[in-house]
């Protein structure tokens, strides 16, 4: 790949390795399961919502390279949701404010690194 090379694509999965090895459980899991899951559903859905991409591969290979994609934009929705109620969870009824920052800015991170990852492989 120009322009960076396949370590921004890469970026994502690193930061999920730091942030689990890290960060707190709440942050972690929401940085994790909540964050990535939920994009991830939401953007293989769009993706397969036409035929443009899957077309893009020869016919013979057309279903193993979109299964991955397939099966994510068919995934249970429920999933980043019940990771969010163990975040809540974890957190307790009244949470300081550092404890909140740090769930927050976990998300936002695995929204940029997704977003970089993105950006380098298209």
């Amino acid at each position: 790949m120009k322009g960076g090379g396949p370590s921004l694509a890469y970026a994502l999965s690193h930061w999920c390795w730091k942030s689990s090895s890290g960060d707190s459980l709440a942050a972690s899991i929401a940085a994790t399961n909540f964050a990535i899951e939920g994009v991830t559903g939401e953007w293989s859905t769009f993706v397969c919502s036409s035929d443009a991409y899957a077309n893009s591969f020869a016919p013979s290979m057309r279903r193993k390279a979109m299964r991955w994609l397939s099966l994510h934009a068919h995934y249970d929705d429920a999933h980043p949701w019940e990771a969010l109620e163990i975040v809540a969870t974890l957190l307790g009824n009244a949470p300081g404010v550092d404890e909140v920052d740090e769930v927050k800015q976990s998300i936002e991170m695995s929204y940029e690194y997704f977003k970089l990852s993105l950006d380098c492989c298209l």
